[in-house]
């Protein structure tokens, strides 16, 4: 499969060797981090995991979120399905379907479902 990603500063080019202008950054949450969420406490937090990016039904890159929820990944501009490791602690299968920009960096903060009621 071909893999093609930077992740928190490792870059792997698969377009002849120079790396993509263009590509996601933000951050991973989860939410809700409680059954009763006050609102001066908030209700959501940021979670590191290793990612897998979709494209077309294919696999085309894997990058990992930090401690702080920060996520960096080059790709192609595109449409592209981001899907949380099984590992994560969030409910498992939740897809997140994001647009790569084209000429530059696309910024996006997603929000995945603990399943806590």
């Amino acid at each position: 499969m071909l893999l093609c990603a930077m992740a928190l500063g490792a870059t792997v080019a698969c377009n002849g060797g120079a790396p993509f202008d263009t590509g996601l950054e933000g951050h991973m949450m989860r939410s809700p981090t409680s059954p009763v969420c006050a609102p001066t406490l908030g209700c959501t937090a940021p979670f590191a995991a290793d990612f897998t990016v979709w494209h077309t039904g294919l696999l085309v890159a894997r990058f990992q979120s930090d401690t702080a929820g920060a996520f960096f990944v080059r790709l192609p501009p595109g449409i592209y399905a981001i899907i949380p490791d099984s590992a994560a602690p969030v409910v498992p299968g939740q897809v997140k379907t994001v647009t790569v920009k084209s000429q530059s960096l696309t910024s996006v903060v997603l929000d995945f479902d603990t399943g806590i009621r």
